[in-house]
């Protein structure tokens, strides 16, 4: 135990029992302690290595380019021809450092300025999402009021038009009843398809926007021939003329059923649209939010 002990019989393994106990013999005060010490020098960071032999390669070039021509001239240099040597390497040595410390610091600036303009880029996108996904809520409120006008009609179809035989104040009724829901309808596509810088800009807008406006003017221009028919029945009633039953017969032949029908489709499926895009738009908004922290 004693050779494995001695100072000059020092282990290879610092994680073997045999190194505790050469360390504990060399340093009887604090084994562990010198022991964690010799381990940790083991671990030395790279990075700091690296830097220190490049500092000690400097060095030794700048030792090396300033005495060398001093001690191997031949005749003997004079002090002042070394000094002017040497002033000269040390004078390009630091140009060359001032140029590193110069090109550090414009890489800092282009960096800083890099992040600046990615920031402002993205707030100016976000502020584009922000007007797009406003245009698109407005578009779908729209569109959603054309639907739910459109289907104001189907009441009155159902219950008004079911007499056969209706007297002139029922026609009367019918007549005030349906030019309100005309009126309604006219004034809802109206907003929808005159908010033109409302109009949403994405994939398939355009074409399923035109299908809402023209579903629309059709069922307007049959509504618009069924409150004629009840017009003329109510005219014709009062004049005591008996083809009055013709015209109320011709408003329930009027096909605006399918009118409506069609109406409601295109208007949902518009509506489907800006709910996809609008979902893609708040997701972007998101991530544009959470990448830049604001």
């Amino acid at each position: 135990m004693a050779s494995l002990a001695s100072p000059h019989h020092a282990p290879s393994s610092p994680k073997s029992p045999v190194f505790d106990l050469w360390i504990g013999s060399c340093c009887p005060l604090d084994g562990r302690l010198a022991r964690r010490q010799i381990v940790h020098m083991k671990k030395i960071d790279h990075g700091l290595g690296a830097i220190g032999l490049l500092l000690l390669f400097t060095i030794l070039a700048c030792v090396l380019v300033s005495w060398l021509p001093v001690i191997k001239s031949e005749p003997p240099a004079h002090t002042s021809d070394w000094l002017g040597f040497a002033g000269g390497a040390v004078g390009g040595f630091m140009t060359l450092v001032a140029a590193g410390i110069a090109w550090i610091a414009v890489q800092r600036q282009i960096s800083v300025q890099t992040a600046i303009s990615a920031s402002q880029n993205a707030i100016q996108t976000f502020n584009i999402l922000s007007e797009e996904d406003r245009y698109l809520a407005h578009d779908y409120y729209m569109c959603g009021q054309v639907a739910l006008a459109s289907d104001y009609f189907t009441p009155v179809l159902d219950n008004w038009f079911s007499q056969t035989d209706p007297n002139v104040i029922w026609i009367d009724a019918v007549k005030e009843v349906f030019d309100k829901r005309i009126a309604d309808f006219d004034s809802a596509l109206t907003a929808f398809d005159s908010a033109t810088e409302n109009k949403s800009a994405f994939p398939n807008a355009a074409a399923a926007r035109h299908d809402v406006v023209v579903a629309g003017f059709g069922l307007r221009k049959a509504a618009i021939a069924i409150a004629g028919n009840i017009k003329m029945a109510k005219l014709k009633f009062e004049g005591g003329d008996n083809t009055w039953r013709d015209n109320w017969a011709a408003t329930k032949a009027t096909d605006i059923r399918t009118w409506i029908a069609n109406c409601k489709e295109c208007a949902a499926h518009y509506r489907d649209l800006i709910h996809n895009e609008r979902m893609r738009v708040v997701a972007l908004k998101r991530e544009i939010r959470d990448r830049e922290m604001f």
